[in-house]
């Protein structure tokens, strides 16, 4: 469970592992509030540690913001994972603008300064589509079998491709922004691999490039947990 706040600012227990659509928005933003400063304050004491360790931390002495957690049962594990995710995504937004940066994965969570970089000076960079999921509040509420997909991608250590090769992956496939759907990438695969498919006179090596952009591709929407 976590401690939210009421009017009088006197604690009242809220059970975080209940269903995530049980607890209403401002109660959630209420508890990032707390969860963030707690957070900050774990990262900050250690080298590095990953998300379990940090779920473990926050659950003892002195924060208590976590209560147990059933890591093998979705219900309970999602919504936790979701709620520190959010939190670790709006503080790395903020450390930017003080010269630091917050890396962020379930193995290897740190802040590191900047070398080279004076306060406020960092560029976020493109729009981080992992970041954007986390930070959407909405996105606390999801169907189970959604969430079962997510999670299962995280246990068999699926991560996303790089920016580098998921940039290129785009070009390859004629594709000028990253598709919100792994279907339209397929579909434009198709269109490009029947042109370049040899019996119709195509070259074999263009074909093998198709297909690895196309695995790319699926790739990022598997560590995202989305359909492929």
């Amino acid at each position: 469970m976590f401690k939210d706040g009421d009017d009088n600012d006197q604690d009242t227990d809220v059970m975080i592992d209940s269903a995530p659509a049980a607890l209403a928005k401002p109660s959630l933003e209420h508890y990032v509030m707390r969860l963030r400063v707690a957070a900050e304050a774990v990262v900050r004491s250690h080298k590095s540690l990953g998300e379990l360790d940090l779920i473990k931390a926050l659950q003892g002495d002195p924060w208590h913001l976590i209560g147990p957690v059933n890591f093998n049962a979705t219900g309970e594990l999602y919504p936790v994972h979701f709620i520190l995710f959010h939190v670790l995504y709006q503080l790395r937004s903020d450390l930017i603008a003080e010269g630091e940066t917050l890396y962020i994965s379930p193995l290897n969570i740190h802040i590191r300064v900047a070398a080279g970089n004076a306060t406020g000076s960092l560029n976020p960079g493109p729009p981080d589509q992992l970041a954007a999921f986390y930070l959407n509040l909405d996105n606390y509420n999801l169907a189970d079998e959604v969430v079962e997909t997510m999670l299962d991608n995280f246990w068999r250590g699926v991560h996303a491709p790089t920016d580098e090769s998921l940039n290129h992956a785009l070009e390859t496939l004629h594709l000028d922004d990253l598709p919100e759907q792994f279907s339209v990438a397929k579909r434009q695969f198709r269109r490009l691999a029947m042109q370049h498919h040899p019996d119709r006179g195509g070259d074999t090596h263009r074909l093998q490039q198709l297909n690895a952009a196309l695995a790319v591709l699926r790739q990022h929407f598997d560590a995202r947990g989305f359909p492929t």
